[in-house]
């Protein structure tokens, strides 16, 4: 069955197709985003998920910047994607940590350097929040392995036609789309009066998008599912993944576009990608830093908390890593830490010496990802630090890996 979704320009960025892969997103300001447009509140903010941005930062935000050397198979899968042209995975690069803003950045790549800028690349997954207005272009990157057909076709007001894949938007100006293997067509937007997904089925269209629309309305109501027309200027139709019933909204009455990871999907949204899931829900991964010499203390870089309330069921999924033992320790009070800078700074932090308060087995789930549930019934714990364990088992003192995420409990 074929099933031809009418799309319009109305909305930026939203190009049918390339709002379900993976972008590179070019700004204003020079600075360089790979991943996918997460949220977009019109004519006010976008936000971007990405695992790898090149970025300028002012020298006078920067403070305590340190080098330090890190195996290329240690690094993330964005990281190891970017070195493995360079250098083999086994190898040492030189990398930087610092500062910035009152946030700590580590691993970061220096490109260039001046008296008043820095000019780096960044290989840790997180969103970004930028104003509207200073996203110049989109650009896709990466084709979703499918087992069926998705075409664009961009309808002219003229009645011309053009079938193939979106590769790029010049916001405001233009659109390429490429036709064939050795021919593309940039078109101007004022020409344009909608966008086609031309898609070729054969069961659940849900099973085969990686990441799903949601529309916030005014009246605080949320509508889940695939945005199949875009009539400009007027209002959206939008395919819910509840109802599998189509629902038209006016452009009017929607305060917000957003983009997050369909759990039906059949393939796994990046399966490049390291992901960490808490109950669902992408969480970025803590810093974990060692104590003084001769100490066991563990201090960790707070990145990303996840508020639970108490006693609820929690599951985590761990995407493209290979671990045994979820281990949750009570998280101390905090505590000064000497850094290499010679400053002190306050951390909080748990002891390797400490019996983990639980230790979670990690098996494989129907996805064939790693996986492990829990609950926490006591309610005198207000934060707890879980780490994972790579195998081989090493008794109680779990090996630390770039897997960190902090739990905050709700009483």
């Amino acid at each position: 069955m074929r099933k031809l979704y009418l799309l319009s320009c109305a909305i930026v960025l939203s190009l049918g197709a390339i709002a379900q892969e993976f972008e590179t997103i070019y700004t204003a300001s020079g600075d360089i985003y790979r991943g996918y447009i997460s949220e977009q509140v019109p004519g006010n903010t976008i936000s971007v998920y990405a695992t790898d941005a090149t970025l300028t930062l002012a020298m006078n935000d920067i403070q305590n910047m340190r080098d330090e050397y890190r195996q290329v198979n240690q690094l993330s899968p964005a990281a190891q994607q970017y070195f493995k042209t360079v250098v083999n995975t086994k190898s040492y690069v030189k990398l930087c940590s610092f500062d910035y803003k009152g946030n700590t950045m580590d691993n970061v790549l220096t490109l260039e350097k001046t008296t008043d800028s820095l000019r780096v690349r960044l290989f840790t997954a997180k969103t970004y929040h930028l104003p509207w207005k200073e996203i110049t272009k989109v650009e896709k990157i990466t084709d979703q392995t499918t087992d069926y057909e998705m075409l664009d076709v961009i309808q002219l007001k003229d009645g011309h036609e053009y079938r193939g894949k979106v590769l790029n938007q010049v916001m405001g100006k233009s659109v390429t789309i490429q036709i064939s293997d050795s021919l593309s067509q940039t078109i101007s937007s004022a020409d344009i009066s909608s966008l086609a997904l031309d898609i070729s089925l054969t069961e659940d269209v849900f099973t085969h998008i990686p990441l799903l629309d949601v529309l916030v309305l005014r009246d605080d109501s949320i509508v889940t599912g695939l945005i199949n027309a875009r009539m400009m200027g007027k209002y959206v139709t939008i395919f819910s993944s509840d109802t599998h019933k189509e629902q038209m909204v006016e452009l009017s009455n929607i305060v917000c576009y957003r983009k997050v990871e369909n759990p039906d999907y059949v393939t796994k949204l990046a399966d490049a990608f390291e992901l960490i899931r808490v109950n669902r829900r992408i969480v970025e991964p803590s810093i974990v830093m060692k104590g003084n010499t001769g100490q066991t203390s563990r201090y960790v870089l707070v990145k990303s908390m996840t508020t639970i309330k108490a006693s609820d069921s929690i599951v985590v999924t761990f995407q493209n890593m290979n671990l045994d033992t979820l281990m949750l320790y009570k998280l101390t009070e905090d505590k000064p830490l000497l850094h290499k800078s010679h400053k002190t700074y306050p951390f909080p932090y748990f002891n390797l010496d400490d019996e983990p308060y639980l230790k979670s087995i990690c098996t494989k789930n129907n996805a064939g990802d790693l996986e492990t549930s829990f609950a926490i019934k006591n309610k005198g714990i207000k934060f707890l630090f879980a780490c994972a364990q790579a195998p081989p088992f090493q008794g109680a003192i779990p090996v630390l890996v770039k897997c960190q995420f902090l739990l905050k409990w709700r009483l």
